[in-house]
C-alpha cells in the first residue's frame, strides 16, 4: 500500500547500474540547485536530520563535511541563490542521499565524482563541455515530476512546511504555454476519447504510485473524494513547485492529442500551475504548462495540447500551489481524455 506520506520506495539496495538523477543539463546554479532537490526526492526525500546524521562519513579516504539542517534547508530552498553551493556541500549532500538509499561505497564514489564535474562546470560556465550519459533509476520519486520554471523542476523550494524539508521541481520548462481557454458552462459535455486520467484507479498503477491524487509534502492536508481533492495549502513556501498535488502513473503517447477539464476554486482568489510531464530524470519533459487563475467561484477550464515523447505509465499530472501563504483549494472532477484515440 503506497504511503501518501512518503516518497515511493525500492525494495533492497540499488546497484551502481541504478543511480539517481544526475545534472546532466545543469547551466546555471539554480539548475544545479534543483537537481540537488530531484536527487534528493529520489533518495526517498530523507529528512533534513538524517541527511545530517548520514554526513561526514569517509568518501574516498577522505572525510566529507557534515550537513546542519539550517544550511541544507536554506541551500535546497534556493535562498542563497545566485550562488552556487560550495563543492564541499555537494559532496557531502550527494553522499549522504545516496547512502540513504544504500548504494555501495563504490557506487557513492563514481556517482560523487559525477556531481563534482557538473558543479565545475556550472562554476566555469563551461557546462556545455560535459558528456553524460544519463541514467534513469529504476524507480524515480513521483514528487520530482513537479516542476517549474525559476529556480529548480526548475527546483528547490522550501518546504520549511516539514522540519525544513524540500520538494524537488524539474528543470526550467522547454515547452510553451498553452493559451488558456474562459470558464466553460457547467454542462459542457467532456471530450470525447479515452480516459487517460480520471476517478481513483484509472489509470491503474503498481505498488510504487498512488491510485488517488497525493502531495509531495507529508504535512500537508490533502483531502480526496470521488469528485477530486480538496488541499489546504499552508503557509511557508516561497515557490509554486514548493507545495504540489500529485497523480501518478500516467501514460502519455508520443504525437497524440490529449484534453485536460477540470473545475477549480479556492477560499480567496489566488493563481496556480498546473503541469504535465514525464517524471523521469534528466528532462522531466513537459506536456502542458498552464498558469491558471483560481477564484472563490468555481471555474470549469480545459485545455488541449500535443505530447512530443511518449511516457508508458511515468507521465504525471501536478498542481504547483506554493508561494501565496495559506489558502484552500479544491479541484473537482479533474480528467484527462486521449482525443487522439
Amino acid at each position: 500500500m503506497f504511503d501518501r506520506g512518503n516518497v515511493p520506495d525500492v525494495a533492497g539496495k540499488i546497484s551502481a547500474a541504478e543511480p539517481g538523477p544526475e545534472p546532466t543539463q545543469a547551466r546555471t546554479p539554480a539548475d544545479f540547485v534543483a537537481d540537488l532537490n530531484r536527487l534528493r526526492v529520489w533518495a526517498g526525500q530523507p529528512s533534513l536530520r538524517q541527511l545530517e546524521k548520514l554526513s561526514g562519513q569517509p568518501l574516498a579516504g577522505q572525510g566529507t563535511e557534515p550537513l546542519p539542517s539550517s544550511t541544507t534547508s536554506e541551500i535546497l530552498a534556493g535562498r542563497r541563490l545566485p550562488r552556487l553551493p560550495r563543492l564541499e556541500f555537494v559532496e557531502s549532500f550527494v553522499a549522504a542521499c545516496l547512502r540513504a538509499r544504500e548504494l555501495d561505497d563504490e557506487a557513492v564514489e563514481q556517482t560523487v565524482d559525477r556531481w563534482r564535474t557538473a558543479w565545475r562546470g556550472v562554476e566555469t560556465g563551461d557546462a556545455s563541455g560535459r558528456s553524460w550519459s544519463p541514467r534513469v533509476p529504476a524507480v524515480v520519486a513521483a514528487a520530482v515530476v513537479i516542476f517549474a520554471a525559476g529556480v529548480l523542476v526548475g527546483v528547490t523550494g522550501t518546504r520549511l512546511l516539514d522540519q525544513g524539508d524540500s520538494a524537488a521541481s524539474p528543470t526550467t520548462t522547454t515547452a510553451a504555454p498553452v493559451a488558456s481557454r474562459p470558464c466553460l458552462p457547467p454542462d459542457e459535455p467532456p471530450a470525447r476519447g479515452t480516459v487517460s486520467m480520471g476517478p481513483a484507479g484509472t489509470p491503474s498503477v503498481d505498488d510504487h504510485d498512488p491510485a488517488d491524487w497525493w502531495s509531495n509534502v507529508s504535512t500537508v492536508a490533502l483531502t480526496t473524494n470521488p469528485k477530486g481533492f480538496t488541499v489546504a495549502v499552508p503557509s511557508g513556501s516561497t515557490m509554486s513547485w514548493e507545495v504540489l498535488a500529485i497523480r501518478s502513473g500516467i501514460t502519455l503517447t508520443a504525437g497524440h492529442r490529449y484534453r485536460f477539464d477540470f473545475t477549480a476554486s479556492a477560499n480567496r482568489a489566488v493563481a496556480i500551475q498546473t503541469r504535465i510531464q514525464d517524471k523521469a530524470p534528466p528532462l522531466y519533459r513537459p506536456a502542458l504548462v498552464e498558469s491558471v487563475p483560481v477564484a472563490t467561484t468555481p471555474c470549469r477550464r480545459a485545455y488541449t495540447f500535443t505530447v512530443n515523447s511518449t511516457s508508458p505509465a511515468t507521465g504525471e499530472v501536478t498542481f504547483q500551489l506554493g508561494g501565496q501563504g495559506a489558502y484552500t483549494l479544491t479541484i473537482d472532477d479533474p480528467v484527462l481524455v486521449d482525443t487522439s484515440a
